[in-house]
């Protein structure tokens, strides 16, 4: 449909909003992690001051990261527009999907831990979750890096023994994880999207 002038004002157009097609509510949330876990990327400070003075921007980012990517799986099934579009058994098949995912269930465990301060209910062996934080001087004087880091406990179901991940290794791994299940069940992903590089 042909964008319609407005009388009096000249070079504006009225736009039908039925010819913008709507964009399913999930891909919001799923964008806000990815923007969250891009803020997490850069993990150096020039100075032991600069690194201590944005520890808590970078762990506020880091912890939001954790509950926006585990809560996708909310935002789809709370979804009208992909309800309407798709069904609710379409939908639940997409969850069934999350749950059997390991990353995801590690960022569950992460968020859980983070918004509840303690785990009652792990989904992976005792729970996943932020252990503790380093930092090292970089060669040459560039400044100091630092990185939180996951532990990701044994789990005999999936055969797996106890890790140290970095976060943000786990955090691009998660946001693999959301593109492969979203593209298994042909649903869209943030336009522009690419995964992020570890």
């Amino acid at each position: 449909m042909k964008p319609r002038k407005r009388k009096g004002q000249p070079g504006l157009r009225r736009v039908d909003p039925i010819a913008i097609p709507p964009r399913p509510l999930y891909v919001n949330q799923l964008a806000r992690a990815r923007r969250l876990l891009d803020r997490v990327a850069n993990r150096t400070a020039p100075s032991q001051e600069a690194f201590l003075a944005r520890l808590d921007d970078y762990q506020d980012d880091l912890y939001s990261f954790f509950v926006s990517c585990w809560h996708v799986k909310d935002w789809l099934q709370n979804d009208p527009l992909l309800s309407s579009a798709i069904g609710a058994d379409a939908i639940a098949l997409v969850v069934k999907d999350v749950h059997r995912s390991f990353p995801l269930l590690i960022c569950g465990d992460v968020a859980n831990g983070i918004k509840h301060l303690g785990l009652t209910e792990p989904k992976i062996g005792s729970g996943a979750k932020v252990a503790m934080y380093g930092f090292r001087h970089e060669v040459g004087g560039a400044g100091i890096s630092f990185e939180h880091f996951i532990i990701v406990p044994e789990d005999r179901v999936r055969g797996t023994h106890e890790a140290h991940e970095t976060a943000y290794e786990v955090g691009c791994t998660a946001l693999r994880e959301w593109r492969r299940i979203l593209e298994k069940h042909a649903l869209p992903l943030p336009p522009r999207w690419t995964d992020p590089q570890m």
